[in-house]
């Protein structure tokens, strides 16, 4: 029974680790990489959005960072309303003017994606934003 509960009863990967595992192992693949060749992967569109510039900010702090311009700012959002919110945010984040000034560019690019471009004109009604979204992939008996 100890090893019954020990057991996960769920397995949880995030889209893009989907999106990457279903990509062809290589030739060499053993052992566990066999064996994730042989599970049925989902079809994941990941949707990417071009960096203009070469090394910016990464990490924790500054992905939340532009989350959070994401979440609160208006989809038709003008530069300057991207911003100020861009200022409020970066002051709650803590982050500095290099993570700000990218995070600025970053939300640009995304709002200027053609799939929020459709989400801003979906209007308020019918749009949830940064909502967290599960695939159930079925279930694993051990």
């Amino acid at each position: 029974m100890r090893a019954r509960a020990s057991t996960p009863s769920l397995t949880v990967k995030t889209v893009t680790s989907l999106a990457r595992s279903a990509a062809p192992p290589p030739e060499t693949a053993t052992g566990i990489e066999a064996s994730r060749q042989l599970a049925p992967q989902p079809e994941v569109a990941v949707e990417t959005v071009a960096r203009p510039e070469e090394s910016r900010p990464g990490g924790r702090r500054f992905g939340s960072l532009v989350h959070a311009i994401l979440a609160t700012i208006d989809l038709g959002a003008d530069a300057e309303a991207i911003r100020a919110a861009s200022a409020l945010h970066g002051r709650m984040h803590d982050a500095t003017k290099d993570e700000i000034d990218a995070a600025i560019t970053a939300a640009a690019a995304a709002l200027d994606h053609p799939i929020l471009r459709r989400a801003a004109r979906a209007g308020k009604g019918s749009l949830r934003r940064e909502t967290p979204v599960l695939l159930k992939l079925g279930v694993e008996h051990r």
